[in-house]
């Protein structure tokens, strides 16, 4: 009898802890998300709420909609409202708020009140919602804010580094450059120098000196606004690698060194560098080339005024700095080198420049080529393409909070060394030197992480490494990002999560 009573007890102990759980895991979800910082958020029953690596639910679903996690805080939707949360669930800031979007910054969020937008940071409000548009600057720890049509800059914590008082506002490294009273001057954020009324025109500043103009007129100045060049020409461009720059007087264009003097006289209708057209160069080479145009037809320059390629060509475009593209009739074009060598025949319909060779297209097909123009690709794809965004279906429609969580990412990773191919309507990836990394069998190729590719084959998706490896074979109907070492998984109409070694985790 008493040994009925110890299995009866037992029994219940037992019931009840598995019933209790069962209330606090749900191995089903109908969406999940990647773990950050052992949290993540998923939605079961149509709500919102976060487990840990268990498979616990740590704050129940019960929310709208949610973010995930950033440090300690997230924020979540209740009533048609966001409100901001702990860990713990302890509301941290009220549910007032009519939108959040998240920033480049983390723990970030620009936040939505009476049609108003202001920041939150670092678990508080930092400028109060009073700005109708605040844009994040990727390049400085930064904010833009727009207060009716009037702009200025704060920083995340809220401090005022220039009243909105301002016509425009740009960035160049730490350089500020704003417009007030329709003239340009530039703030060092490094050293808050302020020099106002530089210019009538923009500044942009490239190895510390940049065009300014003034009554119509341009020249060039440096960072601490002295004037290097008398504004005495029509037109300038930067100065390039060689410390060369194309101007124009008597509406001719010319070269001039950095004392302004000329080393290419001004008889040209244009001048074009060979170089990278935003002229923020790299390239330490000790002679330039340009493009040239006279009588409506185009050649090549070199730095001491020699025409390396004599202007007879109707069209011509840089490609890097060795590099140019020449046509006849803008539907055929040719490679030529800045000795003045023609590489190969008119036969390329177009030539873009990636990694120090090219993806060239001729009737319809694309190939990859070397900067001397051997084949690395054939010309028998599809299409390649070296921007991620080319693996996203058509119409994708990416949310905010996807673009900045992944967005910039995937433009500075080790992906921008890779190429994406698709032949037969299939993708694969070939590395830059042409080498084939996932062979073009695939529907469809997804961005994961820096290290991890998801491949669609025969509707199913499974993982592969950057390196081409499987990973995880296709089997899942659909897997999420993740930088953890838990996978959200789709398995029938519900999410999971496995592990690397495809063991069903949560």
């Amino acid at each position: 009898m008493k040994l009925n009573k110890i299995f009866i007890t037992f029994f219940f102990i037992f019931s009840i802890t598995l019933l209790y759980g069962c209330e606090n895991k749900n191995y089903n979800f109908e969406n999940a998300f990647e773990f950050k910082d052992d949290i993540a958020r998923v939605e079961t029953n149509k709500k919102f709420g976060y487990i840990n690596k268990e498979g616990s639910f740590i704050i129940n679903p019960k929310y709208e909609d949610a973010l995930n996690f950033s440090n300690k805080f997230a924020w979540v939707k209740k009533d048609n409202l966001w409100g901001c949360i702990d860990k713990n669930d302890t509301i941290i800031l009220n549910f007032e708020y009519e939108n959040v979007i998240p920033t480049y910054e983390d723990n970030s969020f620009i936040v939505k009140q009476d049609n108003k937008l202001g920041l939150f940071y670092d678990g508080k409000i930092t400028i109060f919602p009073m700005f109708d548009e605040i844009t994040p600057n990727i390049d400085s720890d930064v904010l833009i804010v727009n207060d009716g049509n009037k702009l200025g800059l704060f920083t995340y914590t809220g401090d005022t580094i220039l009243d909105p008082i301002y016509s425009d506002i740009s960035f160049k490294s730490n350089l500020v450059c704003f417009m007030v009273n329709n003239k340009y001057g530039i703030l060092n954020l490094n050293t808050n120098k302020k020099l106002e009324s530089l210019s009538d025109t923009p500044l942009n500043f490239i190895d510390n000196i940049s065009i300014f103009s003034c009554n119509g007129k341009y020249g060039y100045i440096d960072v601490d606004g002295n004037i290097l060049i008398e504004p005495t020409f029509e037109n300038a461009l930067y100065f390039n690698a060689c410390n060369l720059a194309s101007v124009k007087l008597n509406n001719k264009w010319g070269v001039i060194n950095k004392s302004g003097d000329f080393i290419v006289e001004p008889k040209y209708e244009e001048i074009v560098y060979n170089e990278s057209s935003d002229y923020d160069f790299k390239d330490n080479s000790d002679s330039s080339t340009f493009l040239i145009k006279l009588n409506n037809k185009w050649g090549l320059l070199d730095s001491y005024g020699k025409e390396l390629l004599e202007p007879t060509f109707n069209y011509a475009t840089p490609l890097n700095n060795e590099t140019f593209a020449i046509s006849e009739n803008s539907s055929m074009w040719a490679l030529a080198n800045t000795k003045g060598t023609i590489l190969s025949d008119f036969k390329y319909n177009s030539v873009y420049f990636f990694n120090n060779n090219f993806i060239i297209e001729k009737d319809g097909k694309t190939g990859y080529v070397s900067n001397d123009c051997k084949e690395i690709l054939p010309i028998k794809y599809d299409e390649l393409n070296s921007s991620p965004e080319f693996l996203l279906p058509e119409n994708y429609d990416i949310t905010i909070e996807d673009f900045y969580s992944s967005y910039i990412e995937l433009y500075n990773q080790q992906l921008n060394n890779y190429i994406y191919i698709k032949l037969d309507n299939k993708f694969g990836v070939c590395n830059k030197d042409g080498k084939i990394i996932i062979e073009p069998k695939y529907s469809r190729i997804k961005y994961l992480n820096k290290d991890y590719l998801a491949v669609l084959e025969d509707n199913l998706w499974g993982i592969l490494d950057i390196n081409g490896n499987v990973i995880i074979p296709p089997k899942f109907n659909d897997i999420g990002k993740f930088n953890a070492d838990l996978i959200p998984v789709k398995v029938a109409n519900h999410w999971r999560y496995v592990d690397l070694k495809d063991n069903f985790i949560i």
